[in-house]
């Protein structure tokens, strides 16, 4: 039998969770206790949050953490630290600013005049340069027409420069004369490691890991798990003034006015690149001739430059930071985790990018991710939605197609991240994020194969304006022994796939040399992604970098390390690189369907061009797709896993209005498990057919195999309801930011239901409602449920006295099988509503509230 099925179900699972903890100075005599608030919810790590505490790196610091990792070793918990005093990472405990000034970031900018020909014995003015500012050299381009966009034949002028001018006869026609700057200027990151310099790299190994090891080096690789980098980025910007046109995430070449990452190795690199590419007269620096393309339209040679940039500059990240420092606590018995700023794209950008999500992940143990802010909302996967973050607007197609497959493709096909994806969840939602909302959330991303969290964050403080929600707050969160409820859950689901192989028909190319290479004419991962995703055509986004180093076709099936893909589909650009076309078309050549959607890259040979819309059906038509879905449900997801002989199937309803009701079915016959793993039933059943009936919010797992548990509930299958017509008694205990006074005290008796925050009600209350009624029925035969509809948000239940448990989320049902009784029942309903109603943080601006307490009446449900 597997191991881990029986795990699952027992409850004896590992742990897969590590929350922030945020650690603020001064709360030394807290912390043994704050350590066992987090131990209390069900989850043996944590992750250090670094930056609130002001004695980062001192006395104090040191002082705390051997608290920290002394009770958390008592307890068996992992310790994890965020690497850094501020955020984002690479501020190197400020070592840069106190010690190493000279390891700055270093950008390239450009200046630009323009001239009219002819005009011999001409001269111009230098720019002024800043301090430190360096000229690389000074080119003359062609302007051919009214536009800004330059012709390649440019003119070398840097051996003209005497003094504060540059004398030039100047040819007739049209020019315009580039200066091009090695400069500080163009970050808002100052005093910041330069990280795709290998030099300034080490001052953070220096400021920070070494100094942990030093004071903390006998817990590492024991209660000392490893280290957390938070969104260290290129951090390049706008360096001409001006207000930028473009979005907030959106620096790249290409832009007038951008300063770029620069450094020595890159211009070597570059010329190295160029070298027997440029025109007479650039034979020392060959690349001069052709920078002009990192700003402004240079014809044909423009696509060139650009991918040529990005290529070596996300490559130096890979290799200067990113690896380095994972070699670094690896060789000290710890591990590396992380993530980059993934949204809007800016994954395959600059500014508050890294150039490239996969090749900046290369080098941790980890792949990661992070869904705040308001990132992603249930409900809007097909449609934009208002966030807390840097542009105010959610793009649904990235956050609900792109980002979670971003992280656990990785995962899958780089092997020593071992299938590990992680998450950082649910900060800066604001205190109107239940639990409810949180598992929903939860399920988003274990479908899509997720498998490590960071919930986001435990707090010394109450309330905390730091990015809430925050678990516990003090013993005032009403939703906190929910939050555990939903910690187990988690942890069950993700062990009972730990180990197992991701089973998709699809690999999807990742989309950065094209946007790169084509600009703007291309299409993004998301488009695809979408199409396949609504058509439960499972798949990983796949970089080029994947396909040129040691994927193979067998059988006409694409393998990359344990995965398996029956096609690849190329979003439509207008070009890729030169490996990428040899690439795909030796895939192509040895069998493999390759699918270009919307149109195919000059250079493929005999490309299958299929039409965006109709991408799902042509796979299908190709007998591609193991799992199909009577019925229109784009929005029920479907993910396979394979360990041993056992297969396993995650159904999510991410609809949260419509049920989806219908028939799953699967390549697997045979018998099969249904797990309900939020509330520990499990039904058997035969064959490739599954029959599902998923409220909103709801999941299952689908378990086949040949040695299966014995199921410990038939599937309940309801004929009727009734309503029941109740009076209620309902108790009220403030957890709020008032006085605790640790008891109910009565509200109202002989109530009908209603809205208790609402506009008649208790507005400001937050806390636990408790409801009493009785019941009398006639019969109390066969299977029985009680029913809830939506009560705001989680809800413990007894009946006649025996606890019943918890649910977190719908479909809020319990089976009351054998505890009902003829007569008289007596009914007891213990329910949490969230902080918001009396905190009311700004973050919780953008999530609708719903009503506090039961609404609508129960329902009997007979089987």
């Amino acid at each position: 039998m597997d191991k881990n099925l029986t795990e699952a179900l027992s409850g004896q699972t590992d742990n897969y969770i590590l929350p922030f903890f945020w650690m603020h100075e001064g709360n030394a005599g807290r912390l043994r206790d704050l350590v066992r608030q987090v131990y209390s919810s069900g989850v043996k790590a944590l992750c250090v949050e670094s930056r609130p505490h002001e004695k980062f790196g001192e006395e104090e610091w040191w002082a705390d953490m051997e608290i920290v990792l002394d009770e958390s070793a008592a307890l068996g918990m992992k310790v994890w630290i965020l690497d850094d005093k501020h955020f984002p990472t690479g501020y190197a405990n400020g070592l840069i600013e106190k010690k190493y000034p000279g390891r700055r970031k270093w950008q390239i900018i450009e200046r630009h005049a323009d001239a009219v020909g002819p005009m011999p014995g001409a001269s111009m003015l230098l720019p002024d340069l800043a301090e430190e500012d360096e000229l690389l050299g000074v080119a003359a381009y062609p302007r051919p027409g009214k536009d800004e966009a330059v012709e390649f034949g440019p003119v070398n002028l840097s051996g003209k420069v005497r003094g504060s001018f540059v004398y030039w006869d100047i040819p007739e026609g049209f020019w315009r004369v580039f200066y091009f700057i090695k400069t500080r200027q163009g970050t808002r990151e100052t005093n910041y490691i330069h990280l795709i310099d290998r030099e300034s790299v080490e001052a953070q190994i220096e400021g920070v890991y070494e100094p942990h090891y030093r004071k903390l080096g006998k817990y590492f690789g024991n209660t000392l798990a490893g280290f957390f980098s938070d969104e260290p980025r290129m951090g390049n910007d706008w360096n001409d003034g001006g207000v930028p046109t473009y979005g907030f995430y959106d620096k790249r070449p290409g832009m007038r006015g951008m300063a770029l990452p620069w450094s020595d190795g890159l211009y070597a690199q570059l010329n190295g690149r160029c070298a027997g590419k440029a025109p007479a007269g650039f034979e020392g620096s060959p690349a001069l001739a052709f920078l002009a393309g990192l700003w402004f339209g240079m014809g044909p040679e423009t696509p060139g430059i650009r991918y040529d940039y990005m290529d070596i500059v996300s490559l130096l990240y890979r290799d200067n930071f990113c690896r380095p420092i994972g070699d670094w606590c690896r060789a000290h018995g710890v591990e590396y985790i992380g993530h980059v700023i993934e949204e809007m794209n800016a994954h395959a950008r600059l500014g508050y990018g890294a150039g490239h999500y996969f090749r900046a992940l290369d080098g941790q143990d980890m792949s990661g991710i992070d869904v705040v802010l308001h990132q992603v909302m249930p409900g809007f996967g097909d449609r934009t939605v208002s966030m807390s973050c840097a542009g105010g607007w959610a793009d649904p197609d990235f956050f609900h197609y792109v980002l979670g497959k971003l992280g656990s493709s990785m995962a899958h096909i780089k092997p020593s991240l071992k299938n590990r994806a992680m998450c950082e969840v649910f900060g800066a939602y604001g205190w109107a994020e239940g639990v409810p909302m949180m598992k929903w959330l939860m399920d988003h991303l274990l479908v899509r194969g997720i498998n490590r969290f960071v919930p986001h964050a435990f707090s010394p403080k109450f309330p905390d304006p730091d990015c809430p929600p925050h678990f516990g707050a003090e013993g005032r969160d009403p939703q906190f022994e929910g939050f555990g409820e939903l910690m187990g859950y988690v942890n069950r689901v993700v062990h009972l796939l730990e180990g197992a192989v991701h089973q998709a028909p699809c690999a999807l190319l990742y989309h950065a040399e094209a946007e790169w290479i084509s600009g703007d004419d291309c299409m993004f991962t998301q488009a695809p992604a979408k199409i396949l995703w609504e058509a439960h055509l499972d798949y990983d986004i796949l970089p080029l970098d994947a396909l040129l180093e040691g994927a193979a076709v067998e059988d006409s099936r694409l393998r990359v390390h344990q995965e398996y893909y029956r096609c690849l589909v190329v979003p439509r650009s207008a070009l890729l690189p030169p490996g990428a076309l040899a690439a795909l078309n030796g895939l192509a050549a040895a069998g493999l369907p390759v699918l270009y959607a919307g149109g195919a890259p000059a250079g493929i040979r005999s490309p299958e061009v299929v039409p965006l819309e109709h991408l799902a059906a042509a796979i299908r038509k190709q007998g591609i797709g193991d799992i199909t879905v009577k019925g229109d449900f784009p929005l029920l997801r479907v993910s396979h896993w394979a360990r041993g002989l056992n297969h396993f199937f995650m159904l999510f309803n991410e609809d949260i209005v419509k049920p989806a009701a219908t028939t799953v079915r699967t390549p697997c016959s045979g018998k099969y498990l249904k797990l309900d793993l939020l509330n520990g039933r499990y039904s058997a059943h035969e064959g490739p057919s599954v029959a599902i009936s998923l409220a909103p919010y709801q999941s299952l797992v689908v378990v086949y195999g040949p040695e299966l548990p014995e199921p410990n509930c038939a599937e309940a299958g309801y004929r009727s309801a009734e309503t029941l017509d109740l009076s209620w008694d309902i108790d009220l205990y403030e957890t709020g930011t008032g006085a605790l006074n640790g008891a109910f005290t009565p509200y109202r008796k002989n109530s009908a239901l209603h809205n208790i925050t609402g506009a008649e009600g208790k507005p400001d209350f937050s806390g636990r409602i408790r409801y009493r009624a009785e019941f009398s029925l006639q019969k109390a035969e066969g299977i029985l449920a009680l029913d809830f509809n939506a009560p705001g948000q989680t809800v413990k239940m007894k009946l006649n006295g025996k606890d019943c448990g918890m649910r977190i989320c719908p479909p809020y049902q319990y089976d009351v099988t054998g505890i009902a009784k003829p007569g008289a029942n007596t009914l007891e309903l213990e329910i949490a509503n969230t902080l918001v109603q009396s905190v009311k943080d700004q973050f919780s601006f953008y999530v609708q509230i719903p009503p506090s307490g039961l609404q609508d009446p129960v329902r009997l449900l007979r089987g």
